[in-house]
């Protein structure tokens, strides 16, 4: 059975823990999906279907460290926190414009249910 990198790109002698190689590794809490002792055979399907970002307690990409006990080293929280308010801002201000498209129709809606005209037949 391959697992690891080689499951994902062959044996091209990755998946080994020595200077100079490719260093690509994720440690997780499995506490919280893994309760009880599962079968081997669907361990990595469990693992990738059931784990979320709050389980990564390590993540080391090209041998840097980008995740350590849960949180993230590589990007100040103050930089992630305005990038998410721009994009919040930026989407708000996108639905505000998509939404001020539609005032006339509105309008046009409740004019024509609060003067009657659905009930006047022609």
């Amino acid at each position: 059975m391959r697992t690891g990198r080689e499951s994902i790109t062959g044996p091209d002698n990755g998946g080994l823990l020595e200077e100079g190689r490719p260093a690509d590794i994720v440690i997780v809490n499995t506490d919280r999906v893994l309760p009880y002792e599962i079968p081997d055979a669907i361990l990595p399907e469990l693992l990738l279907t059931r784990l979320t970002r709050r389980d990564v307690r390590t993540l080391v990409v090209n041998g840097n460290t980008i995740v350590d006990n849960g949180k993230c080293q590589t990007i100040p929280q103050e930089d992630m926190e305005k990038e998410l308010h721009d994009i919040v801002r930026r989407a708000l201000k996108q639905a505000t414009a998509s939404y001020a498209d539609t005032v006339p129709w509105e309008e046009h809606i409740r004019r024509y249910y609060t003067g009657n005209l659905h009930t006047n037949r022609q």
